[in-house]
């Protein structure tokens, strides 16, 4: 082997097991059926959302003064997102839901402090597949010591936008929807996405 065959092999990374990065993500994303949907219990200690663009055929976060979207002249919508499981078994669903159907979840998290472990109810105005989202939300009946682990619901936000977690531009991901986080352009955005057969 020559010294240019060793250096080409010097540069190849053998590793015995994929990195966490490489994996599958594991909780699909599920968005309200024009019937509605739940119960379902939330796992998530609050909502996280950002601003999205839909976009080259896919959702893409919003990258503010640098975004490609924006300086295309496509408008961005906030959108939100829970871990929930269904009640009748133990499967995750990552849920969506539009600044519509925040005001009941925002009284609760007040009253409460979290929403893990309420109850959570979707539907839409008159069952169609991009009406409006309303939601209601109630405490439930189990104990917190019987949920699984909560999951770290921004990581899974980035690897489903093929985003490194720990890339300094990453998009600003909202912990909290309190306060400005939402603010009246959100909703009056979403009434012109409904208007458009959109959502």
């Amino acid at each position: 082997m020559d010294q240019q065959e060793n250096n080409q092999t010097k540069k190849i990374m053998f590793h015995s097991r994929p990195d966490r990065a490489d994996m599958p993500i594991h909780i699909p994303i599920t968005r309200c059926p024009p019937k509605g949907i739940g119960p379902l219990i939330i796992l998530s200690s609050d909502v996280i959302g950002c601003h999205l663009h839909y976009w080259r055929g896919r959702s893409t976060p919003c990258q503010g003064e640098n975004c490609e979207a924006c300086a295309d002249g496509q408008i961005p919508r906030w959108r939100g997102y829970l871990i929930v499981m269904n009640p009748k078994g133990d499967e995750k669903i990552m849920m969506e839901i539009t600044a519509a159907a925040v005001p009941p979840i925002d009284v609760y998290f007040s009253e409460h402090g979290t929403l893990r472990n309420a109850l959570l109810y979707l539907k839409r105005v008159g069952m169609k597949p991009n009406g409006k989202l309303l939601s209601k939300i109630e405490t439930s009946a189990r104990t917190l010591a019987s949920l699984p682990a909560e999951p770290n619901l921004s990581n899974l936000l980035l690897r489903m936008w093929g985003m490194n977690t720990a890339e300094k531009n990453s998009p600003e991901i909202q912990r909290k929807i309190r306060g400005d986080r939402l603010k009246q352009s959100d909703f009056e955005e979403e009434r012109s996405s409904l208007n458009n057969g959109h959502c």
